[in-house]
Formats: structure tokens, C-alpha cells, sequence
């Protein structure tokens, strides 16, 4: 074969196998390690939420203090197993969304209030 030819060739498998690793690394599935039941600990909802620190550790803290708010004050739906702080997938995904919905009004009420 021409050099040319298995230069093109060594640089196509150089670029395929570098963008393979750099779609691995970024992967979702590669930090996060979904449970396997609908019940998670706060961990696994952190990891499931991509509530990740710098070193792809999962941060408790913003949903352990989710859990403590008033019910009138968008508790976080959770439950106790024995001493087992776990959270319901369903009821989870239901927050999130309600959450955000919250979000965006409250930032469509302030960009309404120019004159």
C-alpha cells in the first residue's frame, strides 16, 4: 500500500478513536450510577439529578434541605425506612418539574413588572 495512503488511513483511526473517548468521558452513564429500585437514598438522587462536585461526587446538601422545608414551602416528597432517609423516583421527578415550572413563572412576573 501507498504511505500516503496508510498515513490517511493511521490519522481516520487516530481522530475515530479520540472523538470514542471523548464521547465515553462526557457520557452521563459513565458518572452516574442510576438505582436500581424506584426508592433512592440521597446519593443516588443526587447522581440522578447530575448534583455533582468537581471530583463527580454527588452534593446532598441542597436535597437534605429540601426535605426539611414546610409543607406549604415546596417540601420535597420523601420517606423514612426505619432511620432510612429514601426518596420515590415518581415523586421526585413530579418536584422537579413542579419546581422548575415555579421557576419560570417567577422569572415571568419580574421581566413583566417594567414599565
Amino acid at each position: 500500500m501507498d504511505k500516503q495512503i496508510l498515513g490517511e488511513i493511521r490519522d481516520l483511526f487516530h481522530f475515530i478513536d479520540k472523538r470514542l473517548v471523548a464521547i465515553f468521558m462526557n457520557s452521563p452513564q459513565n458518572n452516574v450510577s442510576y438505582p436500581a429500585s424506584d426508592w433512592m437514598t440521597a446519593a443516588q438522587l443526587a447522581e440522578y439529578w447530575q448534583l455533582l462536585d468537581e471530583g463527580k461526587k454527588p452534593r446532598t446538601a441542597g436535597i437534605l434541605k429540601w426535605t426539611k422545608r414546610p409543607a406549604d414551602q415546596f417540601l420535597l416528597s420523601h420517606a423514612y425506612m426505619g432511620d432510612l432517609l429514601r426518596f420515590h423516583r415518581e415523586d421526585v421527578d413530579k418536584w422537579a418539574k413542579e419546581a422548575a415550572e415555579r421557576r419560570r413563572l417567577q422569572k415571568e412576573s419580574k421581566r413583566l413588572k417594567f414599565r
